[in-house]
């Protein structure tokens, strides 16, 4: 992945290196792995370089997905940065009946798709989700 692509990685990395107590999948661009990592989950984050309409480069952006509704015609889920439709991978889940209890997407705006490595602006997203993500997975496991 080329720029700020990089996003999703970059957070579930420093979140394995950090021991987070969940499991965390690097899915890619693969549709596929997404539909099949939601089914079954409790609680399931998809952490994604996306843009909506508003949201500035680097700007934390968490949209809980409670049902599915989100994703009609006008949908709020972002459109990712990449080849994958994320909006097409979570409508095949709740097709196919692997809609987890709860979804969060956490993304951020990409400044640039294009070079090596994340943008200033998205490298500080990067903590800015680790943190937030970390924070929920916590709260989880008091529950």
């Amino acid at each position: 992945m080329l720029g700020d692509d990089g996003f999703g990685p970059a957070v579930v990395e420093k979140l394995e290196k950090a021991g987070l107590d969940a499991e965390l999948l690097d899915a890619g661009t693969d549709e596929t792995a997404v539909v099949k990592a939601l089914g079954g989950c409790g609680t399931a984050i998809v952490v994604d370089a996306a843009a909506k309409k508003g949201t500035a480069p680097g700007e934390l952006l968490e949209i809980e997905l409670a049902d599915g509704k989100e994703l009609g015609k006008n949908s709020s889920v972002p459109t990712g940065a990449h080849g994958m439709d994320l909006a097409h991978a979570l409508k095949t889940a709740k097709a196919i009946g692997n809609w987890p209890e709860k979804i969060l997407l956490v993304g951020t705006a990409p400044q640039r798709l294009d070079g090596a490595g994340l943008s200033p602006a998205v490298e500080k997203a990067v903590a800015k989700a680790v943190e937030r993500i970390a924070a929920i997975a916590k709260s989880r496991n008091q529950d």
